[in-house]
């Protein structure tokens, strides 16, 4: 679904969360495959042609739409174009609902444009599509604002986010979208180099309220697995609640990204690179969906599908955090220590917080100096989760063994640790696996298999 043409006068939060309402809407009917919001914006004021934009998208048919606003009522006039084998408008439709009725607006336009793509809905689609909850318009508006500043990389503008998201439960206590949203907006926070403190306590809290006040909530199954799988090592737990968030929408393309590293770290590496590929489909344009494909693939050996996944993320943007670390990662396993040296120091010099990266990837050049230099830097200063997964890495590779589980047994859990036996980019040595510390760390993992431990050139 295109951007909608802004008729509104409005900001960019309000025009932006009606977009997300109505691709939300859709990818919630399983006969359709909808492209992420994160890819589209791109055609927002493009001159491309329909037909264009759907080849590069991979899609049959595009959603187009014009966004007017008068008062408290909304109109939104929607067109479905099908785009090959040439052009042609299928159907469209005008819709106009006060904000308290957006969400059944919504609805009923989505089931329209399944019907005019005769696409069957299911009961249990039917159902949802044609449920009619309301929300307090200053709700709705601060869930709004809130969604749009948890979508930026700026801590301020995360911090705000979330401040947004306690004012929506805090007005509307029984409204579940703001209760997940606040969710996902704490587990964002828990995935971040950022000081987390008990942000996983918090975004538990949310996500299981708000799953139970609508357990048909995709978004609130997807925070509660991000819970259970990164913070609870709950690995039956978060299955369960991937699969149940995928049930309600198949297009979420962050729930599928996310249930790959579990699938991951149970060693299921096919359906993995699956559910990662399907990802990548949903998202096409977002530079990181490709190069930690390409992670996901140096799980499996496969170096050069993984270094042209990391080429095909620096194409979109050359400086892209996860395609240099992915590049340097495939370098190294190959032996090519200069060339991962170069990759991970201009990683390191444009990422600050990765830097124990490039000391793991000196040390596994001989350069132990260098590797022991960053990690007395890191140690220098308040050692995050994020921090302490990097040196148990970097120590790791160093074959400081003591080190190594001095950092990789920090409590609390954080949310990277759990990988670290089957992880070639943590490239955990012979000599620490055998040290009987990683059988009483495995045992905590509880994991349903024997890991084998992945080390790499040294």
């Amino acid at each position: 679904m295109l951007p909608p043409e802004n008729l509104t006068g409005e900001e960019d939060y309000f025009v932006a969360g009606q977009h997300q309402a109505l691709i939300d809407h859709l990818a919630s009917i399983g006969g359709f495959r909808v492209i992420s919001r994160n890819s589209v914006v791109r055609y927002g004021d493009t001159e491309k042609t329909i037909p264009e934009i759907a080849d590069e998208l991979g899609v049959r048919g595009i959603v187009a739409s014009t966004l007017s606003r008068q008062g408290d009522t909304v109109r939104i006039q929607v067109q479905l174009i099908e785009a090959a084998p040439e052009e042609d408008l299928v159907w469209s439709g005008s819709y106009d609902e006060t904000i308290s009725g957006l969400n059944a607006m919504y609805g009923d336009a989505a089931g329209s444009i399944a019907a005019g793509a005769e696409v069957e809905l299911s009961p249990a689609e039917a159902t949802r599509l044609g449920g009619k909850r309301y929300v307090d318009p200053y709700t709705y508006e601060a869930y709004l604002k809130g969604m749009h500043h948890l979508n930026s990389e700026d801590p301020a503008d995360i911090a705000m986010g979330l401040a947004y998201l306690h004012d929506a439960t805090d007005r509307s206590p029984t409204d579940a979208a703001a209760w997940a949203g606040l969710a996902l907006g704490y587990a964002t926070v828990g995935h971040s180099p950022m000081p987390t403190g008990d942000v996983w306590d918090r975004a538990r809290a949310a996500a299981e309220r708000a799953v139970r006040l609508d357990s048909t909530l995709a978004e609130a199954w997807s925070a509660l697995a991000d819970v259970r799988f990164y913070a609870d090592w709950d690995w039956a737990g978060a299955e369960e609640a991937f699969r149940r968030a995928n049930e309600l929408n198949p297009s979420i393309s962050m729930n599928r990204f996310h249930y790959a590293w579990l699938l991951l770290v149970l060693d299921r590496y096919d359906e993995a690179v699956v559910q990662h590929e399907l990802a990548r489909e949903l998202d096409p344009f977002t530079p990181f969906q490709s190069a930690l494909l390409g992670w996901c693939y140096l799980y499996g050996g496969d170096t050069e599908r993984a270094k042209e996944e990391a080429r095909r993320t620096l194409e979109l943007n050359p400086d892209e955090m996860s395609g240099l670390l992915v590049l340097g990662a495939a370098q190294q396993i190959e032996g090519r220590h200069d060339e991962a040296i170069a990759t991970h120091e201009r990683m390191g010099e444009l990422y600050p917080f990765l830097q124990w990266l490039t000391g793991a990837t000196y040390a596994r050049a001989g350069r132990a100096e260098d590797a022991r230099r960053i990690a007395a830097e890191i140690e220098a200063r308040e050692v995050t989760a994020w921090d302490a997964f990097g040196l148990a890495v970097l120590y790791g590779a160093l074959g400081d063994v003591d080190a190594t589980y001095r950092w990789l047994t920090r409590e609390p859990n954080d949310a990277w640790r759990a990988g670290v036996a089957i992880d070639p980019i943590a490239g955990v040595p012979k000599d620490v696996l055998a040290d009987p510390r990683f059988d009483e760390f495995l045992e905590r993992l509880d994991l349903p298999y024997e890991p084998r431990g992945v080390p790499v050139p040294r």
